[in-house]
């Protein structure tokens, strides 16, 4: 399986971003120490829902928080709901990942499906990096090391 984006694509011809049944989000440095004072929560929960940071209208964000705080349900990248709960899904940790301390990994768990988690870097500059998975290098690698050859290239958001 290949993730990409925090979300789970393809395995073998088979879709299972379908199969997800729950998902998480853990925010670590800034991200987390800041986080509910910048609305770091509010934008993960935004982005997982599929929507476009530029283009998503202002009145309808309230909107969307209101239901996942409501009904306990995510609409995973627009297409399908999820079991998500923003008291306990949405992780607020106090450490730092190794590679920069400002990181959000995004999980997605179901049946029929390994667990699935992307983790990003915001480097500063309104630049975010990808933590390369072994299925982006296509090779094995030792996880507890992460380095910038292990990262995609910076993008702009």
């Amino acid at each position: 399986m290949a993730c990409h984006g925090g979300l789970p694509k393809k395995n073998s011809g088979k879709t299972t971003i379908g199969k997800s049944t729950k998902g998480a989000c853990d925010l670590y440095g800034s991200l987390s120490l800041t986080g509910k004072g910048h609305a770091t929560d509010l934008a993960a929960m935004l982005g997982l829902s599929g929507t476009d940071p530029e283009y998503i209208p202002i009145d309808s964000i309230s909107t969307i928080i209101e239901a996942i705080n409501k009904d306990k349900k995510l609409h995973l990248a627009g297409a399908f709901y999820i079991d998500f709960d923003p008291a306990t899904q949405v992780v607020f940790n106090k450490k730092f990942l190794p590679f920069h301390a400002n990181g959000i990994t995004f999980t997605a768990e179901g049946m029929g499906m390994d667990t699935c988690a992307s983790t990003f870097y915001s480097i500063g500059g309104g630049f975010i990096v990808k933590e390369k998975t072994e299925e982006d290098k296509g090779r094995t690698r030792d996880k507890s090391s992460t380095s910038l050859t292990n990262l995609s290239r910076p993008r702009s958001f």
